[in-house]
């Protein structure tokens, strides 16, 4: 499993659930009614803000996208950018856990190679962009809340997880007025496959030829 492209799998899910949670359900009952309702900031009102942010069909420019790529220029905007910032082995957990085969070639069942599973600690940035202050802050709180909602779904597939937020800001000559970046920073334990490079035979089977006793 490359990890990143798993997280960006289970975004992408959480932001189309958002949509079917909204078509399908009473306002009142939604998860952004529920999260912004009666949220403002000045002119800025987060909710009727976050209906046109979360629920733009797949033609609008300005549609959320999520990707691995840091965006180029403002056209890119909004956008998730998923990134996995470190990863590490757990030492005292190193090691096979078995014994694990699988076959190496489907066509062949003598063709087998040992596999080793071992405890992995793995860091991946969610990093919320957008040209504007109050909507990367709005996408970085919609995000995390729904995260923290798909608890089942990590459940099963990381031994453990935890999720923080915190707040970036870039200044370049593509940017030249800073963005204000919100930072989901997910920390994931859970078990990673790898084959091992031995080749040796495996034996198989044992036969003995023993003569009678007299």
């Amino acid at each position: 499993m490359i990890l990143s492209f798993r997280i960006k799998q289970i975004v992408d899910g959480l932001l189309d659930w958002v949509e079917k949670d909204y078509e399908k359900n009473k306002e009142e009952d939604t998860f952004l009614y529920q999260m912004f309702n009666e949220v403002k900031n000045g002119k800025f009102d987060f909710y009727k803000q976050a209906k046109d942010l979360f629920l733009r069909g797949d033609k609008s420019p300005r549609k959320i996208v999520t990707t691995f790529e840091y965006p180029k220029d403002r056209s890119s905007l909004p956008c998730i950018v998923v990134r996995e910032a470190s990863k590490k082995f757990v030492a005292e957990e190193l090691g096979a856990v078995g014994p694990e085969y699988f076959l190496a070639d489907p066509e062949s069942s003598y063709d087998e190679r040992e596999s080793f599973i071992h405890l992995t600690d793995s860091n991946v940035n969610l990093m919320c962009f957008s040209d504007n202050t109050l909507e990367s802050m709005m996408i970085g709180e919609v995000l995390y809340g729904l995260l923290y909602g798909a608890h089942n779904t990590f459940e099963e597939e990381f031994k453990s997880f935890s999720f923080g937020l915190s707040e970036i800001m870039v200044e370049n000559q593509v940017f030249p007025v800073p963005l204000i970046i919100k930072n989901i920073t997910m920390e994931l334990k859970y078990g990673e496959r790898f084959a091992s490079i031995a080749g040796g035979d495996i034996v198989r089977k044992f036969e003995f030829d023993m003569k009678p006793i007299k």
